[in-house]
């Protein structure tokens, strides 16, 4: 059967009419993606329209401000507590776990009579916690003043040395604390010329927890009186800043470290590591730092 070539013409035109349709309609919802039913461009296409270009991490760019890390914030108020003579196998694992409770770090002057197998463990603790180990001598002389200059470099090296083997982990102790306090221009010359580089460090705040633990134990005042009597010298003294001196072989001091963290808290104190504390305070304007890097930068003695 033969079909009219009229009939062919007209499915062919038939067919263009419908494909033109859909061609349009096509083309007026695609028009139309971008607007609202009142004909406005949409808030997101409007938002990506604008949206400033992403940046190009190519290496070899330069670091954006979202890359770069983010700087320490300065709490309001920070306090370094320390503590000498230790470790001891008693006293110091009670300093430990009451700083553990309360978060706090605090920065350890060991002697180096107390550095054993036994108690090391204690400063591996210490460490873990945050904290920090100093140095306050071999023999804990009355005075390094009063030593030859062989003595005093033997007394701060050979501390150093017994924590670097027994602590391990590659610790060096940076900070020195002489014993009493005492420190003068030769003991700083003759460490800076054997190539000894460690910041001298004393204190502002004194808790004088072995006289009052002395008083106890010679029964002249009760426990709680010896107590209070240290965590009341501590408070007096406390400041922005400052660094407060206990130590951790008396059997009163975990009790007053508890009491001073509490209350020191409430006055929204942060406690942190001598070595923070420079971080966050100049040391040209704390009269609790001194430097062996340069003697006549010295400001802890007169």
């Amino acid at each position: 059967m033969k079909i009219s070539s009229k009939i062919i013409i007209g499915v062919l035109t038939a067919v263009m009419a419908i494909a033109i349709f859909v061609i349009l309609f096509v083309s007026v919802k695609i028009n139309n993606s971008g607007k609202t039913p009142n004909g406005t461009t949409s808030d997101l296409q409007a938002a990506e329209s604008t949206a400033p270009p992403e940046a190009d991490t190519t290496p070899g760019q330069t670091e954006t401000t979202a890359d770069r890390p983010e700087q320490p914030v300065k709490p309001d108020k920070v306090i370094a507590l320390t503590f000498d003579d230790g470790p001891s196998l008693s006293i110091t694992p009670q300093i430990l776990d009451i700083l553990e409770k309360h978060q706090a770090k605090a920065t350890f002057f060991t002697v180096g009579y107390n550095l054993s197998e036994a108690k090391i463990m204690n400063l591996r603790r210490a460490l873990s916690l945050g904290c920090e180990i100093g140095n306050h001598s071999d023999t804990h002389p009355s005075s390094l003043t009063e030593l030859s200059d062989e003595e005093i470099l033997r007394e701060i090296t050979e501390v150093n040395r017994k924590i670097e083997e027994l602590v391990g982990l590659g610790y060096t102790p940076t900070l020195l604390r002489p014993p009493g306090g005492h420190i003068d221009r030769n003991v700083l010359d003759v460490l800076y010329a054997a190539g000894v580089r460690m910041h001298t460090i004393l204190w502002n705040s004194d808790s004088r927890d072995w006289e009052f633990n002395k008083k106890w134990q010679d029964g002249e005042i009760s426990y709680e009186e010896a107590v209070e009597g240290a965590v009341s010298l501590v408070l007096s003294e406390a400041e922005n800043g400052g660094i407060v001196l206990m130590h951790d072989i008396k059997e009163i001091t975990p009790d007053v470290l508890d009491r001073v963290l509490d209350e020191l808290a409430k006055e929204g104190y942060s406690f942190v590591t001598v070595s923070e504390l420079f971080d966050f305070e100049s040391m040209g304007e704390n009269a609790y730092f001194s430097t062996f890097y340069a003697s006549d930068n010295m400001r802890s003695i007169g």
